[in-house]
Parts: structure tokens; sequence; C-alpha cells
């Protein structure tokens, strides 16, 4: 089994967000500023969506995280911002058996050096958990062999993924809206359990 330690503050913002959240959940894995999270609130309104990110620095720039009540949660309406390690969440969201709905990953470091693989999402000892508990799983990348790998990566783990080039998509990140304005290849992996 996966070993790795909750921090106790880590375990106790868990179980404020799980008590507030009510309705089916979706994951934005490394949210950021937080302006993917915001376009998933409002495509899915009947979700509550959790963008969560390790940086203060990144989630501080956002409206609903400057007026928090809490010092590691933002909220307004299905929009939980929370500054938290992804992968301590997906490891709580399996121990308590919680379904995720839809998990994104919107341009996640790559890791590219060869000696990095088991730092890259799917390479890392979380990934069957994400694998188990998402129904619904989306990742974003401009690098082509990331979404190759990913692809491999979620046969592995029994699904069966759908790889698609983004074209004249709404950039639903900092990063897409970059990479869209450099005229840069970008591709979306996909896979419903």
């Amino acid at each position: 089994a996966f070993q790795y330690p909750v921090s106790d503050w880590q375990a106790a913002v868990f179980d404020e967000v799980m008590a507030a959240a009510s309705q089916p959940m979706i994951l934005d894995c490394g949210c950021g500023t937080g302006m993917s999270s915001t376009l998933l609130a409002e495509q899915f309104p009947d979700h509550d969506v959790l963008g969560i990110d390790q940086s203060l620095h990144r989630l501080s720039r956002h409206k609903v995280f400057q007026r928090r009540q809490h010092e590691h949660v933002g909220q307004a309406g299905n929009l939980f911002l929370v500054r938290a390690d992804v992968v301590s969440w997906w490891l709580m969201l399996a121990k308590t058996q919680k379904q995720v709905a839809r998990a994104y990953f919107f341009y996640p470091n790559p890791w590219p050096k060869g000696k990095h693989l088991q730092r890259r999402w799917h390479g890392h000892a979380v990934w069957p958990l994400i694998c188990g508990q998402a129904d619904f799983i989306e990742m974003r990348t401009n690098w082509l062999l990331y979404a190759q790998e990913w692809q491999q990566a979620l046969r592995w783990c029994d699904r069966q993924p759908d790889f698609s080039l983004l074209e004249d998509a709404l950039p639903c990140s900092l990063f897409e809206r970059k990479y869209q304005q450099a005229d840069v290849d970008y591709y979306r992996v996909c896979s419903n359990s």
C-alpha cells in the first residue's frame, strides 16, 4: 500500500470541506490561480468544484480565495479553492471511500527528465487511487509524449483513454491561453470509468 503521511492540518481542512460540500464532487488538481476551477464551477452548477493547489501565492490571485473565511479555504457558491497537497487529498478520498465525479489535470508539470517519472501524475504511486476514485479524468498538455504516456497509464489501470488535439477551445487556464496565443498544439486525454 502507498504510505504517505497526511498532516493533521490537511485532514482538518479535508473534513471541513467535505462537511460543506453536498453535491457530486469535481477536483481541479493543481488549479493554480483558480481560473479553470471558476470555469468548471460555471459549467457544472450542480457539482461542488474543488480547486486544489499548494501555492498560497497562486491561489491568492483569485478574489474568492482573497475573501476566504478559513486560512486554507475560500468558497463562493459551488466553488471551493483549497490550499492543500493534492496527493494527500487523493489518499483521504480513498480512505473515506468518497468518489469523485470528475478530475481535471490542466497543464500538470511534466517533470521532463526520465529519472523524474515517479513525480508525474501517471508515474506517481497515487495514480491507481486516482483511477479508482474518479469516474471521469481529463488531462491537457502541450507535450505530446506526456499525453501518450497518460494514455498508456490509463490502459494499465483498465481505463479506456480518449485522445484529441484541442483546437479553438475556450482556454481554461493561463497556460492554455498562452499556448493558444502562440499557436502551439495542445492535447486532451480523458477517460470514463
